[in-house]
C-alpha cells in the first residue's frame, strides 16, 4: 500500500518529493547534533526520510521510462482478460497462454529448442508452436510487442504468419506463432547451392509480393476508415475484452431476446427477403448498428446442414469482398445467422430491373465484376482453407453503401484440401443456369465449377439479361450464351452490351469481358481459366491477346442441330424458367 502511494505521488509531485527530501536531510543533520533526541522520534524521522527517498527514485525512474507503468498495467490486464480480440476481426480472438504452459512447451526454453531469438515448443495436444520471447531489457521490444499484437491479430492470409496467442506474466512477455518447419528465407538464400536456389527464389519472391500486396491493401482500407472518423480510432484498451461465453470460432452468441428486440419481433416491415434457408430480416442493435438476420426454417432439414456449414466456413474467412458474419443465435428450434447489413440489397435487385439497371454505369459494373473476382480468388487460393462456393449468382452478391460487392450464402460451399483438385457428390445443389455441366451431369465440382458460374454472372452484368433469356433466330432458339458466342464469332460482340451502357469509350473493355466470359463458359474444365488467370484478364493488367474460346456448354443450337436430321421440327421461340434445386441425382 505504501509503495502504491509512493508510486502515485511520484507521478504527480516529483518536484515536491525532491524539495521535501532536501529539507529532511538538513533537519536530520541539525537534529543529530542535539544529544537529547528521543529514539522514537529518531525512528519516525528515518522512516519518513526513506519514504521520500523511494518517491524520488520512482520519480526519476518514471522520467527515464515514460509510459512504462501504464504499458505494464495494460499488458497485465491481458493476462486476466482471457482473450485478445481485434475489433475488425469480429470475435476471432487470440489465445492467452499461461507462463507455465509456455515453459512446458519449450522445455524451460532449452537451447535445443532455440530457433533464433525465440523458441520452439509443442503444446500438450502435440501442435508445434514458435515462441518469441521479449528481452526484459528491451524498451523498444515492448513497443514492438504491442504493435505486433494489435496488427497481426487482424490479418488472415495464406502468406502471412499466423499469430496464435500471447503470454504475459510480470516481466515475461511472449508472442506465440504457428511453427514454420522450413525456417526463414535467409537460410535458403545463404546455405543452398546456386543452381537449386534460383527456382526457390522466384517462388519466394512471388509469395512475398502477394503477401506485401495484401498487407498494403489492408493498411489502406484501415487508414481510409480511420481518416473518416479519427475519434473512433480503436485503442489497445478497446481491443482487450473480458471473458465471455464463446461459440463457433469465437463468433458472438446473440440471445434470442436481443434478436427479437432488434427485428421488432420479426415484423413484416423488417423482412428483406426469403431464401431456401429461410427468411432474412433487418435488425438494429441498441447501439444503432444495423444487421441482417437469417432465420432457419424449422421444417428445413437441408437448412440445418447449411446453417452448420455456413457457421463454420464464414468464420474462417476474412476479405473485403466476402460478407461478414457477426454472430449467431441458437434457442431451442430457433437457429439464426447474424450478418453485417447491406443497404443496397443484392445485385439482381438492380441488374434485372429496367429502371434501376440504368443507374449501373460501366464504371460501377466494372467495380462489381472485379470485386467478385477478387473474392472468388481469395476463396480458391489465398484463404486459410480453400473453399468452393457452388452457388454463385446475382442473388448471392450483396452490395454495401458504396456498391462494393460481397459474396454471400456459403450454405452450399465445400472445403478443399490444398492438393485436392476435384470432388464428387451424389447430392447436386445449386441454381439452374449457373451450375457447370460436369456438376449437373456427374456431380463433379472444383474451382472450375465456380469459374463457370462467374462466367455466367459476367455475361449477365454486361448484357443486363438473365442467363435463361432466349433470343429468336431463323435456325433455332438461342440462349444468352449462344447469342454471345455467335456475335463474338462474327466480330460483333459489342451488340450484346446492355443499351443502358451508353459510354462508347468503354466498348473495347466490355468486349474483352465478353471474351473472358466465353472462356469461362467452355464445356471442358481444362479449357477454362483459373481465377488467378481471370483476375488479370479483366483488370487490364495483362493486355496480351486472349485465347479463342470454344462453344459454350448447354448450347441450345448445338442440341437443336443434332436433332435436325432425325426429327424435323417447327422453329419456335421459348424461354427457360429459372429454378433453384436443392437436391438431385447426377447421371
Amino acid at each position: 500500500m505504501a509503495l502504491a502511494l509512493a508510486q502515485e505521488m511520484a507521478k504527480k509531485v516529483p518536484g515536491l518529493a525532491v524539495a521535501t527530501l532536501v529539507i529532511l536531510l538538513l533537519l536530520f543533520v541539525i537534529l543529530t547534533t542535539v544529544n537529547n533526541m528521543s529514539p522514537v522520534f529518531s525512528g519516525l524521522f528515518t522512516l519518513t526520510f526513506m519514504v521520500f527517498l523511494i518517491i524520488l527514485i520512482m520519480s526519476l525512474r518514471s522520467k527515464e521510462h515514460p509510459g512504462e507503468i501504464e504499458e505494464a498495467s495494460i499488458l497485465n490486464e491481458l493476462t486476466t482478460s482471457g482473450r485478445f480480440n481485434d475489433d475488425e476481426a469480429r470475435g476471432r480472438g487470440l489465445q492467452v497462454f499461461s507462463f507455465a504452459s509456455s515453459m512446458s512447451a519449450t522445455e524451460d526454453f532449452s537451447v535445443e529448442n532455440k530457433l533464433g531469438q525465440g523458441g520452439l515448443g509443442k503444446l500438450p495436444e502435440g501442435k508445434e508452436i514458435a515462441v518469441k520471447r521479449l528481452l526484459r531489457s528491451s524498451g523498444q521490444g515492448l513497443q514492438k510487442f504491442k504493435n505486433e499484437l494489435v496488427l497481426i491479430a487482424g490479418l488472415q492470409h495464406m502468406n502471412l504468419v499466423r499469430l496464435l496467442g500471447c503470454c504475459v506474466k510480470g516481466d515475461e512477455k511472449m508472442l506465440v506463432y504457428e511453427f514454420m518447419p522450413n525456417k526463414s528465407l535467409d537460410f535458403y538464400i545463404f546455405f543452398i547451392a546456386g543452381r537449386e536456389r534460383s527456382p526457390l527464389l522466384v517462388g519466394m519472391l512471388v509469395f512475398i509480393y502477394l503477401g506485401l500486396l495484401s498487407i498494403c491493401c489492408l493498411i489502406l482500407i484501415r487508414k481510409k476508415r480511420l481518416q473518416e472518423d479519427r475519434e473512433k480510432e480503436p485503442t489497445l484498451d478497446e481491443l482487450m475484452i473480458s471473458d465471455r461465453k464463446k461459440g463457433y470460432h469465437d463468433l458472438k452468441l446473440f440471445s434470442f431476446a436481443s434478436i427479437m428486440a432488434a427485428t421488432d419481433d420479426f415484423s413484416i416491415q423488417n423482412k428483406l427477403g426469403q431464401g431456401g434457408f429461410g427468411p432474412v430480416y433487418k435488425g438494429k442493435l441498441p447501439d444503432g448498428k444495423e444487421m441482417a438476420v437469417k432465420r432457419l426454417l424449422r421444417s428445413s432439414g437441408q437448412g440445418l446442414q447449411e446453417f452448420k456449414n455456413e457457421l463454420v466456413l464464414i468464420a474462417k474467412v476474412q476479405h473485403l469482398n466476402l460478407i461478414r458474419l457477426l454472430g449467431y443465435c441458437v434457442n431451442g428450434d430457433e437457429k439464426m445467422l447474424v450478418y453485417e447489413y447491406m443497404p443496397n440489397k443484392s445485385l439482381d435487385f438492380h441488374l434485372f430491373d429496367p429502371t434501376r439497371r440504368k443507374l449501373l454505369d460501366w464504371k460501377m459494373r466494372s467495380k462489381i465484376i472485379k470485386g467478385i473476382a477478387q473474392g472468388l480468388l481469395y476463396l480458391h487460393k489465398y484463404s486459410r482453407v480453400r473453399i468452393i462456393h457452388r452457388d454463385l449468382k446475382p442473388g448471392n452478391i450483396l452490395l454495401d453503401d458504396e456498391m462494393n460487392p460481397k459474396i454471400s450464402d456459403f450454405g452450399m460451399a465445400r472445403v478443399f484440401g490444398q492438393n485436392e483438385a476435384q470432388a464428387t457428390t451424389v447430392r447436386v445443389v445449386g441454381t439452374y443456369g449457373y451450375m457447370a455441366p460436369e456438376y449437373i451431369m456427374k456431380g463433379n465440382f472444383s474451382e472450375k465449377s465456380d469459374v463457370y458460374s462467374f462466367g455466367v454472372l459476367l455475361l449477365e452484368i454486361v448484357s443486363g439479361h438473365k442467363i435463361i433469356h432466349s433470343f429468336c433466330s431463323e435456325e433455332c432458339p438461342m440462349s444468352l450464351s449462344d447469342r454471345a458466342w455467335d456475335l463474338w464469332k462474327e466480330g460483333r460482340s459489342t451488340e450484346l452490351i446492355d443499351p443502358a451502357l451508353a459510354d462508347h469509350c468503354t466498348r473495347p473493355e466490355i468486349a474483352r469481358c465478353i471474351h473472358v466470359c466465353l472462356l469461362c463458359l467452355q464445356e471442358n474444365t481444362v479449357d477454362r481459366p483459373t481465377m488467378s488467370e481471370v483476375v488479370p484478364m479483366i483488370s487490364n493488367e495483362n493486355l496480351l491477346p486472349l485465347p479463342d474460346p470454344k462453344m459454350p456448354a448447354f448450347s441450345l443450337c448445338r442440341h437443336k442441330l443434332k436433332e435436325a436430321n432425325s426429327s424435323p421440327r417447327k422453329r419456335e421461340c421459348y424461354s427457360l424458367n429459372e429454378a433453384s434445386i436443392s437436391d438431385m441425382e447426377p447421371r
